[in-house]
């Protein structure tokens, strides 16, 4: 008897582990009132009903005279994160970078709709996502979105930007 329970335990560590949850974002914007952005790599003002999803990844070097010689990550910071903008490109929501694996999902009141990344590489060098919302799938290089190069100073930097109709009801 105590085997079966023994047994019962240890499968279901193995495969429990395996059946993972969503990964729910967690907006970090803390004004009420954000003023739109400028940065046309990360939105364009579309029309009434057309919203933004955007992602940013960026990675800063700045010389290090560590005593790790052989660390040649030493001086290096990056960060990612997500946004949500409005058809005025006025920020909604921003959900940095999680900490738990993919599907990431994001559950608004200002979306009728769920919106779920399901794939995602913070490479600064080629960055990509792919989400759906409603019953559409939207990702970089199809659909109009498009990463555009945000470097400045010691600082690589990529936005990406996808449009998106608030009410799911894609049009291709």
């Amino acid at each position: 008897m105590y085997s079966n329970i023994f047994l019962f335990a240890s499968l279901l560590g193995i495969f429990g582990t395996a059946i993972a949850d969503d990964c729910m974002l967690v907006n970090g914007l803390t004004n009420p009132n954000p003023a739109p952005t400028s940065s046309q790599q990360l939105c364009l003002p579309q029309g009434e009903g057309q919203w933004t999803f955007s992602m940013v990844t960026s990675l800063s070097v700045v010389p290090s005279f560590s005593d790790d010689a052989g660390n040649w990550l030493a001086g290096a910071a990056g960060s990612a994160g997500f946004l949500i903008y409005d058809n005025a490109c006025v920020p909604r929501a921003y959900y940095p970078k999680p900490g738990c694996g993919i599907p990431y999902v994001a559950k608004e009141n200002f979306l009728p709709l769920v919106l779920t990344v399901e794939v995602v590489d913070f490479d600064i060098g080629q960055p990509y996502f792919s989400f759906a919302y409603g019953d559409g799938l939207y990702s970089i290089k199809n659909n109009h979105c498009v990463c555009s190069d945000m470097s400045h100073g010691l600082t690589g930097a990529k936005g990406c930007r996808c449009a998106f109709p608030l009410d799911g009801h894609f049009v291709g």
